[in-house]
């Protein structure tokens, strides 16, 4: 019975899918794109957040990209996924000693 009941669970988890190939892809070109401008572009001067219209071009340039590269769309799950690992890759580079002005 408790098989029974657990393969009802199961069906009801609805996982999001992930094409490994665009979350690799993404990943280098988000570390690429922080490397390249540096941290304070992607944060707000006032409050020193992140900037949201900063990380969204990032991740649409990256999602470009990809697209182009593998000739496949990038869909809904992976988009969000960049978006939270471009806030995470940020937080790291802060907490390592990373300007967060812009010099």
């Amino acid at each position: 019975m408790a098989v029974v009941a657990y393969a009802a669970q199961d069906r009801c988890v609805i996982a999001p899918t992930y094409d490994l190939e665009h979350v690799r892809r993404g990943r280098r070109l988000l570390a690429i794109l922080v490397e390249r401008f540096g941290v304070a572009h992607f944060l707000d001067r006032a409050n020193a957040r992140a900037n949201a219209r900063a990380c969204d071009d990032a991740v649409a340039l990256a999602c470009t990209w990809i697209e182009r590269r593998t000739g496949r769309v990038v869909n809904a799950s992976v988009i969000e996924l960049l978006r939270r690992e471009l806030r995470g890759i940020l937080r790291r580079r802060i907490a390592e000693g990373a300007a967060c002005v812009k010099g």
